[in-house]
């Protein structure tokens, strides 16, 4: 029946000043209430003009989700929390859309004011919804990148140029193909480690070594270092953090561990160039003659350096460390020993140099290093021609390490003592020693139980025998 004079509306409790509900419209039979942003319950009360106290009421309860996180990134295998806000409704329940076999999704309870969403393995862009129940209007989403980072390609060198020498190769593939007798054709240049397939194994495996001085500062090589990011992010922009810890395996001697930065990087698209990453204590790669890997941890923090959680590659860079600057040729045609000898360009090969540094390893003086790698030549088996066959030294001395030797006799039982002498006077040139081979006289030919044949085995490699 309708009121002659009609009815006034009033919402109880009155928030329409601090942007609780309020009227939108209101007439003689109804009213039309925005629920504004404050969750409470109300009382909606239409009075009769003609008599106030004759009212009628209806509960109205307003419900807010509110998600406080707006714009998230996440990397795969780690987790996030995301929040409501405190004036938010309590018994909210949560979604992660797309639903993604091993994608995000939600770790424990699904319903509350907090979540935390575990990131899976599949990176994308998802969309968690927080919503009332049984009033799926009401709602609010958040939007959540998982990504996934990866080492691109990689340059290694270190802060003095001088103290860094540069290695050669054959062909495009690994070093480690190539014979010791080959002169190389291809300069190795950064970047030494590439990965364009995105699968964590290098492109080129051994990947390329690096070669350096004693006390020689590493460094990750700027521009020519990159990293990538899944999925790609467009023209938005993505703060963090980087650093590399590389831990030196197989050393000898002392080689600290080096932490390379952290650094300030920005993510936009889906690549971004490295900057030079000094080691953060200037340490060096150590004092002696050496051949070892830094296995370097690659990780990211998403949080400001609070937090290194993800750590994305995990690879090993291998280095030489040389006594001194090689030398840049080596003895050649020495038959007849007539003075002065022929001399012939030394190249400075990964295999060559991979080979003579693990001779000398752990030395730091040209007699440390000249004994040692005598007796290795004179200890190791494996090489190569027999002595009937006609006499090498006036061949390339590294042909004796790439001629199999299916007795697994010591080298020195069938290598002529001049060749012997010869590629291991080359070897110390390599490690930077001027050494020349000295003819050695066993006074009884290849008997190795003769306590002679031990006394040229330091004889024919001593630095003193020099160009």
């Amino acid at each position: 029946m309708p009121i002659p004079q009609g009815v006034d509306w009033t919402l109880i409790p009155d928030l329409s000043g601090s942007g609780g509900a309020e009227f939108q419209s209101s007439g003689a039979f109804q009213a039309e209430i925005t629920p504004g942003n404050v969750r409470t319950n109300y009382k909606v009360r239409a009075t009769s003009k003609d008599n106030p106290s004759f009212y009628d009421e209806v509960n109205l309860q307003v419900w807010k989700i509110d998600i406080v996180e707006t714009n998230i990134y996440i990397a795969i295998s780690n987790t996030v929390s995301l929040h409501l806000t405190p004036d938010s409704s309590a018994d909210a329940q949560w979604a992660v859309i797309p639903s993604v076999q091993d994608g995000a999704n939600i770790q424990g309870s699904s319903v509350g004011t907090s979540i935390v969403i575990n990131a899976g393995s599949i990176p994308t862009n998802y969309m968690v919804k927080a919503y009332a129940p049984d009033f799926f209007n009401c709602y609010d989403t958040c939007s959540v990148t998982v990504l996934k980072a990866s080492l691109i390609q990689m340059g290694f060198d270190c802060t003095d140029t001088n103290k860094e020498v540069t290695l050669r190769k054959t062909g495009t593939g690994s070093y480690t193909n190539a014979t010791y007798s080959s002169e190389g054709d291809t300069t190795i240049t950064n970047p030494v480690w590439l990965d364009q397939n995105f699968d964590h194994i290098p492109d080129v495996n051994p990947p390329d070594p690096v070669c350096f001085l004693p006390g020689a500062i590493p460094k990750i090589a700027g521009t020519v270092s990159k990293l990538s990011i899944q999925p790609d992010i467009g023209n938005s922009t993505l703060s963090c953090k980087l650093k590399i810890e590389a831990i030196p395996q197989g050393a000898a001697g002392t080689v600290a561990t080096i932490t390379f930065g952290p650094v300030d990087l920005v993510f936009s698209n889906s690549t971004v160039d490295l900057p030079e990453i000094i080691a953060a204590g200037n340490e060096t790669v150590g004092s002696v003659v050496n051949n070892f890997g830094y296995e370097m941890h690659w990780k990211l923090s998403t949080d400001g350096g609070a937090t290194w959680s993800y750590e994305f590659e995990t690879m090993t860079q291998f280095v030489f460390v040389v006594y001194d600057k090689p030398q840049t040729n080596y003895c050649s045609n020495i038959i007849g020993w007539s003075l002065p000898y022929s001399w012939s360009s030394l190249a400075w090969t990964a295999k060559r140099m991979d080979w003579a540094t693990k001779q000398g390893m752990g030395e730091n003086t040209d007699d440390g290093m000249a004994m040692k790698v005598a007796e290795a030549i004179y200890n190791n088996p494996g090489t190569p021609l027999d002595t009937h066959d006609p006499d090498t030294y006036y061949l390339n001395p590294f042909i004796q390490l790439d001629t199999p030797d299916p007795d697994h006799v010591k080298m020195c039982h069938r290598g002529d003592c001049i060749s012997l002498a010869n590629l291991a006077a080359t070897a110390l040139r390599l490690l930077g020693i001027n050494a020349c081979p000295c003819r050695a006289y066993c006074n009884n030919s290849n008997d190795v139980a003769n306590s002679e044949t031990w006394g040229w085995a330091g004889r024919y490699t001593h630095p003193v025998h020099a160009s």
